[in-house]
Order: C-alpha cells, then structure tokens, then sequence
C-alpha cells in the first residue's frame, strides 16, 4: 500500500482543523484529523518534544489518516496556541496526564494510542 506523505499546511488544508479545549482550566490548541472513509480504526494523540509544536507532525499526519486513524495533534502546555500556567504544579505527570485523560473523554475516545517525541 503507497502512502502518501504531502504535508499538512494548517493555514488551507480540509485534512486537518485547528480546535481548542477547556481542559481542567487551562486552554488546549490541537489540530484534529479524520480519515476520509469511516468508521476510523482508533484514535491517535500525538505529543510533541522541544522544542516544537502539533505542526511538527506534519508529515506523519497524512499518513495516519491514509492509515483510517483519527488524529489529534496537541500543542503541549506551554506551547504555540496552548496556555502556558505558571505553576510548576501544572506541569506535572500527574496534572498532564489529567489534561491528556480530559481531552480524550471530551473527544469520546475511549481508548487512545499515544505517540510521542523528543529532539
């Protein structure tokens, strides 16, 4: 099976859209995508590194949707369009993993699969 890997551009592209949550009072942007035949096989969380942010998965989103896998791509706290708190308490494993659980329960994805990165 030929994958097609043509980046994403999140400014014009209908195979993402830019979203925001309200997760356990800080503000979330995460880019959301949905394969074009349904039903989707799973759901997707992408976790960026530093420093980057969601559209460093740019070329790995169109694949995983080609994969019929939804995708959420999240700016982490702290990062582009995501609030940056200044309590060191919401930077904990703890309080990330809350948001992350948050987020899922919002999304009604029961079950996630997490991919992330570090430079």
């Amino acid at each position: 099976m030929a994958i097609n890997i043509d980046k994403i551009n999140i400014q014009n592209d209908d195979r993402v859209r830019r979203c925001t949550a309200q997760l356990n009072g800080k503000t979330y942007s995460y880019l959301e995508g949905m394969p074009t035949s349904s039903p989707a096989k799973g759901t997707i969380f992408l976790f960026h590194g530093f420093p980057d942010l969601a559209v460093g998965w740019r070329y790995q989103i169109p694949a995983l949707l080609q994969l019929k896998f939804r995708v959420i791509a999240i700016d982490c706290l702290g990062y582009g369009e995501t609030d940056a708190p200044n309590t060191v308490e919401s930077y904990s494993y703890r309080s990330l993993a809350a948001d992350v659980k948050e987020l899922a329960a919002q999304l009604k994805a029961e079950k996630i699969i997490g991919c992330g990165h570090d430079w």
